[in-house]
């Protein structure tokens, strides 16, 4: 024979199983409600945060982003760059415009034909042409796969062997 367990049993009958059975609703019922202000206190705290993350970022536009240093730039001002595959020239646009780099350091190329390139984006003649202004280095038909061939580059003796 087994013995008798030491817990409540909520099958028992009469008043006593009356009595544990209600017990039981009344904490689980407890349960379930302070779950549900948990919750609700969750979701007003979220919704509190997003509405301050939107008025700093409204107040840093306006203040200016005193802050708020620029990215990494993985280059110098002075450093020369080199701009394989540039669609429609607006990014060597930009880095130009915000100072970025000096314009006679910029080399920007494109795989297509300046034909091509006329045909293919309606502003890129427009875009050439102040780049061109500013001292930009253009190159067209440059094929990235082999550079020193479409860049007419000049290989040295070691470079020679090593093939």
């Amino acid at each position: 024979m087994g013995r008798k367990l030491k817990g409540k049993s909520i099958q028992s009958k009469g008043l006593k199983g009356a009595l544990i059975r209600h017990q039981t609703k009344e904490q689980t019922q407890a349960k379930l409600l302070k779950n549900a202000e948990i919750s609700n206190e969750n979701k007003l705290n979220k919704i509190k945060s997003m509405k301050t993350s939107k008025k700093s970022k409204q107040n840093n536009k306006l203040h200016g982003n005193k802050g708020i240093s620029k990215g990494l730039m993985p280059f110098l001002n002075e450093d020369k760059v080199l701009l394989i595959g540039e669609g429609d020239f607006t990014f060597a646009k930009s880095l130009i415009l915000q100072n970025y780099l000096i314009p006679e350091n910029l080399i920007a190329t494109s795989f297509d034909s300046y034909e091509e390139l006329i045909l293919k984006y309606p502003n890129v003649d427009e875009v050439l042409k102040e780049l061109k202004e500013f001292g930009v280095k253009i190159i067209h038909q440059v094929d990235a796969t082999n550079l020193p061939l479409t860049l007419k580059l000049i290989q040295n003796s070691k470079q020679k062997k090593s093939k």
